[in-house]
């Protein structure tokens, strides 16, 4: 009886831990950042005009955007993220469902004890087999997320570099660079930032998110 009871659980953590470690691997944020907010620069004229900076011997010029605004309120971004969540959420249902079954039926087995040798091995078998199917399905769901957020990274960037085109070639822009606090740029002088443009010009063409989110007002990062 002793040797039964020792069994039942060592499975049963072994399963516990599986769909734990599943579940938390399966809800890891991949595409928005906690903990930290960014803003929209105030102010009209806070980007510099370089319409002529070309006639006056300066071939290259930068102008920057705040990553962190643009992701929080660019309506495009704000949809392509939360579609990244429901999938998250989807998948985690999904966990969650398995756990549950799998608790049914460890519940089911400890009613019956103690248990017989041939119920013992059944137990061992099924216990088995269910957590080999936790662990198909948590790799499954894994592999799925990765390739969704690899889809919907690609969709974000390649519609915010078409943005940024279009203002360069309005504006006389050379290049036009993301910046984030704590990234590659230290410092980017005020005046060269066009997040405000970059947002509005994306909201304009995009139109509204999809989610409430957007009706909150727009978060905005102090220049360094």
């Amino acid at each position: 009886m002793n040797s039964n009871a020792k069994n039942l659980a060592i499975i049963s953590l072994i399963i516990n831990a599986v769909l734990v470690i599943a579940v938390i691997i399966l809800f890891v944020n991949v595409s928005k950042k906690g903990g930290h907010e960014a803003v929209i620069p105030s102010g009209t004229d806070s980007t510099l005009d370089v319409t002529k900076m070309h006639e006056k011997g300066q071939p290259g010029v930068m102008v920057f955007y705040h990553a962190d605004s643009v992701t929080l309120n660019a309506n495009l971004m704000i949809d392509l993220q939360n579609e990244l969540m429901g999938k998250q959420m989807a998948a985690e249902e999904k966990m969650t469902k398995k756990q549950n079954e799998m608790r049914r039926w460890e519940e089911k087995w400890q009613a019956k004890q103690p248990l017989m040798s041939h119920e013992q091995e059944q137990y061992m078998r099924e216990g088995q087999q269910l957590q080999a199917e936790a662990m198909e399905m948590q790799q499954l769901l894994e592999q799925e997320l990765f390739q969704e957020q690899n889809r919907l990274t690609l969709t974000g960037i390649t519609r915010v570099t078409n943005y940024c085109s279009q203002l360069a070639s309005a504006n006389g822009y050379d290049y036009v660079t993301s910046y984030s606090p704590g990234g590659q740029f230290m410092f980017c002088n005020p005046k060269m930032d066009i997040t405000a443009e970059l947002i509005k010009m994306m909201n304009d063409d995009y139109g509204p998110a999809l989610s409430d989110s957007s009706a909150a007002a727009p978060v905005t990062v102090p220049a360094q």
